[in-house]
């Protein structure tokens, strides 16, 4: 590389200006990831005759074929095996006896065996390769724009005809082609930064450290058309001439001085141009008046004389911006070549880009100053690499620490060492003033369609601007005033955080067109996106506006801080003050959360009565999801004691339906679900990636398993065995489209196509790790680990993304261990022999029970199960220990820095159907489910409360020990504290717990929550006391919360006993209840069957079809309406009386310990308020989407 950088700056004299060729290209393929960083195409040129290539083709395919060795960059013929036909290409990689060849009138490339290559004779290579490649010169993309944004602009600009300038040829023709609109368009829309030619092709060599071509001159096989007026290029230039300028007048540096610069220009290493980091405050005052006197100065011509040779002049560049600028010669033609003194770069400048520069102007120094890398006279490689590779870090935007050596006298230039380089990102300044626009990406399609498709773009660009501002997230909750109603599922929020901002700027407005006459300042020709300011007919006065549309005598403009659109005469649209322009969008488009029509439409009564409903008042919204170019929202009326819910004054009102989200899909059970990894379906949209294990397991759950992989009983992966038959119907679906498909993987993706060279077949993977050119990847459905040549890998298409991932991981670690104390933990091949054949004897019958979590090192995410036979009931465990392989684990043995757990472990207390037990009551959650303590548990929690007490106090004292995330002590209303899991909240202060020895959930202070560390075994590894009962037979169709207070008063804080009468998959026990003699569960029942036969008002939400249910004259007992309980709303638990411990029922046993929370407890009002806050509005869901009327029980 180092022969190749230091050609270019042997020739030092200026040259006579060149002719650039024009290309007219259709581009048909970009690409860029950041490492990479040139941006790639490919193209045809529009004159090809696509008859001639049919026809060549054909000829490929009947020429004899003929073994040859073909080397890299060599043209020959290859074979795609998918296909079976033959191709033209060119060897681009070879590793033994495999060819990368890329197919010179396609674009692909092919990886091949050498028996799939041919030698072929020249005839065939006569026509020209149909695809054109090479890089965008002149332009490199910012690195802190986002990946997914620049490649949707990329693909909106795939199909068009560009025009463009061969700047140089790579090897094998590949191209550096100035295409000036794309360039413009990536600049505009802020994704990239403009790049002098001289700068961008050293940087080219240094990145593909490959020598350029830049003699143009016409090409034989560049199908060209007669040449259009044509743009000029100079050689890359020394000093001479220039000597004096940039030693006079730019910045005066002492030798062993260090500073911190930016490379702003580059000819080779023996020059190259640096400004002091610290003027860029100081250029950017000096860009902002230049580019004032050019847009106050007249448009007349600037008369290019003699005289005027030298002097300092203000030039415009191809990246739209005025610079102060040297004129080095008269031009020939249009053109002149400018030297930008204080960037150091040349460009040919068109005449009338160039102007006078004001006086005052010529007073401020010169900014660049001339460097070369003192190291090109020292004779050690490794230093001059060193230095190299930081110039290359300069010349990409980041800063440089770097050391002035000395002073070269004769050649007038700085000679430094560079020290260190710092990786910032280059900001973008933009000192030329325009009229603003909206950044839409793919406008032109919206422009063809007209005014509505347009308008959809602008609300989601506008919400994406609002939305940096506002910091809005999901489930965020915010006060808010509706500015504009379309109907329910359209209409526009201002939020109560910025109204006083947007008061102020609607001040100024008025203040400012107050004196602005009606023929001043008109926005002339306005365009789609363009920010302006319109008079809205209503009352007169000016707003902010977007132009969407275009009309004959005026435009159509979406008032971007209220949401309505109108149409506004030519007069009445105004020029946007800047002042004006900066700020986001002060509205918000929303849509009502899962609310619908009644008919088909939104009739004008429905609409009116909505905006009726929200108009002139404050509103609490809830933010449940965020859609391209709006929020799905929950609205509540404040001030009322108990926030009406707008939805719920709908649906009463009978002017919408409600209907739930997950009532629209209901086929996968939860069985199923309990256990899935999670694939994101939308990989284009969000280029999520698939998560091999979900992070939310639940201990104790249940399922029919078949075992796809086993590696050892510490690692194996298991698959749900009612989805093995989708599973197949997908893997059948899978071979037959990637056997005749080839679908490139774009680079930085992870999930993917791989073929495993076991068996030959095509599976969905994942990536996990890369070495030079074979990547390992785990197959996804069965958890097993392959390596692969990366170049086999293809991308996976959305049309196979519907199943999820169906393996997830599995481990029998905390269960079992080796009984060999000389294993270290290693089992032996016995032990996995023994595993393998329980599962292959368990076929059809093999069961999984999930115990806990646990995250091991490198591996991630494991679930610790239980295997057992459903039909023998015998367990692995069991058969492991039987046979003398491997011993129980005790809790003092669980500590291994690797692993630690990310759940309680799970316990079925050794209930089984025909059971009878003695229970104590802890928390009532609905009327047919309760969470209980066993009477024969109780010394076990005791002795857990014990050790909580004790290991709180030692965990309030010493706060380096590592800890747990999620498990944790919280501190209880009675001041004690419990063992609990932790989820987050909307509010930064606080946490919601669920206590696992009792049931319920509550809301806590962070301050009185504390992670468990990890060496606590007794708090992590004692099972979870709180066992979970469904009273069978009590029906769930029908909620009642009559009903469960009367149970709440019946059990809670007593003893009864429970006869278990089966075991569900999510791990809870079907039990019969009894107090004494009495039945609960019949009397429950009896409750239910009375309330049911009254009079009511219910809404039913069937999923059939939206069609209006009929309702029943209304009751003060309101009726819950709902197909199945939402598990989300099991865990309000603070909406009931919560009761820790038990009340001692006459002559039996009470819990030592217990916490109870009686009717005279006193409760912080803080914590009062956090609760009331925090939880009604989920209370208030829940009463909307069982139609129940919403009364505050939480203190009651």
């Amino acid at each position: 590389m180092e022969v190749i950088l230091l050609c270019r700056s042997q020739d030092l004299s200026p040259s006579a200006p060149c002719a650039l060729w024009p290309v007219d290209l259709k581009l048909t393929h970009l690409d860029w990831n950041p490492e990479a960083i040139l941006i790639h195409f490919q193209g045809q040129y529009l004159t090809i005759c696509e008859l001639d290539y049919s026809i060549l083709q054909g000829e490929i395919q009947n020429v004899p074929k003929t073994k040859a060795e073909v080397d890299i960059g060599e043209f020959c013929l290859v074979e795609d095996l998918t296909s079976a036909r033959w191709y033209r290409g060119r060897v681009q990689k070879r590793r033994d006896n495999f060819f990368d060849v890329f197919l010179i009138d396609h674009g692909n490339v092919l990886t091949v065996s050498a028996t799939n290559v041919s030698s072929c004779s020249n005839d065939l290579f006569i026509l020209p390769p149909k695809i054109v490649c090479g890089f965008l010169a002149n332009v490199l993309l910012l690195q802190s724009c986002s990946h997914s944004v620049v490649e949707e602009y990329f693909s909106s600009l795939i199909g068009r005809n560009i025009n463009g300038y061969i700047q140089a040829l790579l090897p094998h023709k590949v191209l550096l082609l100035e295409a000036p609109d794309i360039n413009t368009g990536l600049l505009t829309h802020g994704f990239g930064r403009y790049v002098d030619t001289d700068t961008f092709l050293f940087l080219v060599e240094m990145l593909t450290e490959m020598p350029l071509k830049q003699k143009i001159e016409p090409v034989p096989d560049l199908l060209i058309e007669k040449p259009r007026g044509q743009e000029v290029c100079f050689k890359p230039s020394g000093l001479q001439g220039y000597e004096d300028i940039f030693s006079l007048y730019g910045p005066a540096l002492c030798c062993g001085t260090r500073a911190k610069v930016r490379v702003t220009a580059a000819v080779s290493p023996g020059l190259f141009y640096c400004q002091m980091a610290s003027v860029e405050a100081e250029l950017w005052e000096m860009s902002k008046r230049l580019a004032a006197s050019c847009d106050c100065r007249p448009k007349e011509s600037y008369q290019m004389t003699p005289e005027n040779l030298g002097l300092l002049s203000l030039a415009k560049s191809k990246d739209g911006r005025w610079y102060r600028g040297l004129v080095q010669f008269l031009p020939g033609s249009s053109w002149v070549r400018v030297l930008f003194v204080d960037y150091g770069f040349f460009e040919s400048v068109k005449v009338e880009n160039i102007h006078r520069l004001a006086p005052e102007l010529y007073s401020t120094p010169i900014m660049a100053f001339p460097c070369s890398l003192a190291c090109l006279t020292d004779e050690d490689k490794a230093i001059k690499t060193q230095q190299l590779c930081l110039l290359k870090s300069g010349l990409l935007g980041g800063r440089l620490h770097v050391e002035i050596t000395r002073y070269d006298e004769v050649h007038r230039l700085y000679c430094v060492t560079i020290i260190s380089a710092e990786d910032e990102g280059v900001e973008e300044l933009e000192p030329v003033r325009k009229c603003p626009v909206m950044k839409v990406e793919s406008v032109s399609e919206a422009e063809e369609q007209g005014g509505f498709l347009y308008h959809e773009t602008i609300m989601g660009e506008t919400l994406g601007q609002t939305l940096k501002v506002e910091e809005v997230q999901v489930d965020s909750m915010f006060v808010g005033y509706v500015e504009h109603v379309q109907n329910p599922n359209h209409f526009w929020i201002r939020t109560k955080k910025r109204n006083e901002e947007f008061e102020e700027m609607m001040s100024k407005m008025a203040e400012h067109f107050k004196h602005v006459k009606l023929d001043e300042d008109v926005l002339l020709n306005p365009k789609l996106g363009t920010l302006c300011c319109a008079v809205y007919e209503g009352d007169m006065h000016f707003y902010r506006g977007v132009v969407t549309d275009t009309l004959k005598h005026g435009a159509e403009v979406l008032f971007i801080d209220f949401g309505n659109t109108e149409k506004v005469p030519h007069m009445l649209i105004k020029n946007i003050p800047e002042s004006f322009a900066c700020k986001a969008a002060f509205a918000i488009c929303c849509t009502l959360s899962n609310v619908f029509p009644v008919e088909d439409i939104w009739t004008s009564s429905a609409s009116d009565f909505f905006r009726r409903a929200v108009s002139n008042k404050a509103l609490l919204v809830h933010v449940i999801q965020m859609r391209k170019n709006k929020f799905v929202v929950d609205l509540f009326e404040m001030g009322s004691g108990n926030n009406q819910s707008i939805t719920e004054l709908l649906v009463s009102s009978k002017q919408a339906e409600y209907i739930p989200k997950g009532h629209l899909d209901q086929k996968r059970t939860e069985k199923t679900r309990c256990l899935q990894s999670n694939v994101k379906t939308n990989i284009a949209e969000d280029k999520e990636q698939w998560k091999i294990c979900k992070e939310e397991e639940n201990p104790g759950c249940e399922l029919t398993v078949h075992c796809s992989y086993i590696s050892s009983p510490l690692d194996f992966w298991c698959q749900p065995q009612d989805m093995v038959a989708a599973l197949e119907e997908l893997m059948d679906k899978l071979q037959q489209y990637y056997s005749t498909h080839w679908v490139p993987l774009e680079s930085g993706d992870s999930c993917c196509i791989a073929k495993s060279p076991r068996d030959g077949r095509w599976y969905r993977a994942l990536i996990t790790a890369k070495q030079r050119d074979n990547v390992t990847v785990t197959l996804v459905d069965y958890g097993n680990t392959v390596q692969v040549s990366e170049h086999i890998l293809q991308a996976i298409m959305p049309e196979f993304l519907y199943l999820e991932g169906q393996a997830f991981r599995c481990s029998l670690y905390n269960l079992i261990e080796p009984a060999d104390p000389k294993s270290s933990g290693n089992w032996s091949p016995e032990g996995c022999r023994l595993l393998k054949d329980f599962v292959f004897s368990s076929t059809g019958a093999l069961k999984c029970k999930v115990v806990s979590q646990l995250y091991v090192k490198n591996k991630g995410l494991c679930n610790v199960v239980d295997l057992y036979n459903s039909q023998t009931q015998q367990s692995v465990t069991d058969a492991f220990t039987e046979q003398g392989l491997a011993t129980r684990v005790t809790a003092s043995k669980r500590q291994q820095q690797a692993v630690f757990p990310e759940s309680f472990i799970y316990s079925s207390h050794d209930l089984h159907p025909g059971n009878e037990e003695k229970l104590y009551v802890t928390y009532v959650n609905s009327q047919w489910e309760v969470y209980c303590h066993l009477e024969r548990n109780t010394d076990i929690i005791v002795e857990l409360e014990k050790k909580i007490s004790e290991e709180s106090k030692h965990m309030m004292q010493v706060v380096t020990r590592a800890v747990v995330s999620k498990l944790c002590l919280a501190k209880y209303f009675d001041g004690k504290w419990y063992r609990g899991v932790v989820h987050p909240v909307h509010s930064p202060l606080h946490f919601s717990v669920f206590f696992v020895d009792y049931g319920n959930t509550s809301i806590s202070e962070k301050t009185k929550v504390m992670f468990i560390p990890r060496d606590s075994s007794d708090l992590l590894y004692t099972p979870m006391q709180a066992v979970r009962c469904c009273l069978h037979s009590v029906s769930k169709k029908d909620v009642y919360a009559d009903v469960k207070e009367w149970l709440s008063s019946a059990v809670l804080n007593k003893q009864v006993k429970a006869v278990i009468l089966g075991k569900n998959e999510d791990g809870s026990f079907d039990v019969e209840l009894f107090d004494g003699d009495m039945n609960i569960n019949e009397k429950v029942k009896e409750l239910i069957l009375s309330l049911s036969c009254k009079p009511k008002t219910a809404v039913r939400f069937e999923m059939i079809n939206r069609k209006q249910k009929t309702s029943c004259k209304q009751n003060t007992k309101s009726l819950f309406k709902s197909k199945s309980h939402p598990k989300v709303y099991s865990n309000l638990s603070t909406l009931s009386t919560v009761h820790r411990g038990t009340k001692k029922k006459e002559n039996t046993k009470s819990l030592v310990g217990g916490r109870t929370q009686s009717k005279n407890t006193k409760i912080n009002a803080a914590e009062r308020d956090v609760h009331l806050s925090l939880n009604s509005i989920f209370y208030i869901k829940v009463a909307l989407y069982h139609k129940v009327q919403y009364t505050p029980l939480l203190f009651s």
